[in-house]
Parts: C-alpha cells; sequence; structure tokens
C-alpha cells in the first residue's frame, strides 16, 4: 500500500508537471545566484543578483505582476460542479517558490518589512518602494560628499581612508565610481600645497587610480623631508614618459 505522503509527492508532481506555464526549478541552489542579503544599503547590488536568478528561470512575470493567478475553480468535466483548478495551484506553488527565493534572501532588519506579504509580486514591490528612492537619496549625498571632500588637516592616511569609504559605499548600491574619476577626485581635494603634483598628474597620461597612489604618497615623503630642512630648494615636477607608460615624477633642485 502507498503511504499517504507519498501519494502527496506524487499528486504535487503531477501538478507541476502538467503544465509547462509555471516552471517550478525547486532543485536550485539560490546562493549560486545571490551572495548578498539584503540590507538598508545594498538594495540595488542584491536586485541585480535576484533579478538574475528570477530571468534565468523565466519566472520574472510573477514579480512584475504579469504572470496573474489563474482562476481558483473551473468546471468539472461533465459541467456538474466547480473543482480546483491545478492551473491555480501549479501557478501558486511557483510564486510562494519565487517568494521563498525573495525573502531567504533577506536580513533579519529587513524581513520585517514583508512579513504578512502574500504575493511573490507584492513582496517585491513592497522592498522597491522602501529602497529605491532611499538609494536615490543616498547616491546623491555620496555624491556631493566625494565633490566636496577636502584633505585640509587631515593625514594622506585618513584622506586616502576616506574617499575609499565613499567610493565603496556608491559601489555598495550599485553606483560603480570609474577608476579615472576617482584619481579627479582624489587630486581635487588635496589643496593648494598639492597644486603642482596635481598640475603634473592630470597632464595626458594621466596615471591610474593604484598607480597614483604611491606616487602620492612618495611626494608626501618629500616634502615632509624637505620641510625638515630649512636648506631645501624649491622643488618642480616634470612628468617622463618611460617605457611602461606610467609617469614618474622627477624633483629638480
Amino acid at each position: 500500500m502507498v503511504s499517504k505522503p507519498f501519494q502527496e509527492n506524487i499528486t504535487f508532481s503531477n501538478i507541476i508537471t502538467s503544465t509547462s506555464k509555471y516552471p517550478y526549478p525547486c532543485i536550485l541552489n539560490v546562493a549560486n545566484f545571490v551572495s548578498l542579503k539584503l540590507t538598508t544599503t545594498n538594495y540595488l547590488l542584491w536586485e541585480t543578483q535576484v533579478l538574475s536568478l528570477i530571468e534565468s528561470q523565466d519566472l520574472l512575470g510573477f514579480i512584475t505582476g504579469e504572470s496573474k493567478p489563474p482562476h481558483h475553480e473551473e468546471p468539472s468535466s461533465d459541467e456538474s460542479s466547480q473543482i480546483q483548478n491545478p492551473d491555480f495551484t501549479a501557478w501558486t506553488c511557483t510564486d510562494r517558490l519565487v517568494k521563498a527565493w525573495i525573502t531567504g534572501t533577506l536580513s533579519e532588519e529587513v524581513l520585517g518589512l514583508v512579513v504578512g506579504v502574500k504575493t511573490s509580486a507584492d513582496v517585491w514591490q513592497a522592498l522597491a518602494d522602501a529602497f529605491s528612492q532611499n538609494s536615490q537619496a543616498r547616491e546623491f549625498e555620496l555624491l556631493s560628499k566625494l565633490q566636496y571632500m577636502k584633505k585640509g588637516t587631515s593625514s594622506l592616511s585618513e584622506y586616502l581612508r576616506e574617499l575609499k569609504s565613499i567610493c565603496d559605499q556608491l559601489n555598495a548600491i550599485g553606483k560603480l565610481v570609474s577608476d579615472q574619476s576617482k584619481v579627479f577626485w582624489l587630486l581635487s581635494g588635496l589643496g593648494p600645497q598639492y597644486e603642482s603634483f596635481a598640475t603634473a598628474m592630470l597632464k595626458p597620461p594621466v596615471p591610474s587610480y593604484s598607480d597614483l597612489i604611491p606616487l602620492l604618497q612618495s611626494h608626501e615623503l618629500r616634502n615632509k623631508g624637505h620641510e625638515s630642512n630649512p636648506t631645501n630648494h624649491s622643488m618642480a615636477f616634470i612628468s617622463q614618459r618611460y617605457g611602461g607608460g606610467i609617469d614618474l615624477i622627477t624633483a629638480i633642485k
């Protein structure tokens, strides 16, 4: 005699495989697609990963609302009564799966926002309403910080850490800062003490950000050395191009 749980599995499998309209990719490791837990600061990056997962399984319509639930019931074969529509059952199972993918990638603080929300489309919309506008405001705030950031009295290490922190936060909301932009913002905020260095660095070919850092640190060390030596001469900087294509700064006394 077949056990009841086994009978239920057969029935469920038949429902899923009886229709191709509502795939049910249950054997799938979500962690292979979504490496992030949604927090209050990484919505755009998280959205990109989750969308890639859902699109890869051809289930985008469930979160956009384009895939509507079928009628709950349909006429029996002899039209004498109403019976449960197997398409509705299949649609509900797939929608619950998509919802589980989404909620399974939420941090604990975010999960509370969607407790009691029924469908995957409603969950998706609730998260978009909560975070998409916040992401735009956060982007504006961080770009403003980047634009007005100055080294001032901070040490060079502190200044570089602050710049990296702002760029990392922009990256976290899906707004990548290009290497060229990082070079520009770094040089712009150094101040008048570094004017000759910045001018030399901005002459083509402009170094990459990773090449610029050691040049800046070397310049800083030279400045400190000359400040401690009252007989030092004024320094000028010329850019010389060598075989590797990297600008080196040569001190002329």
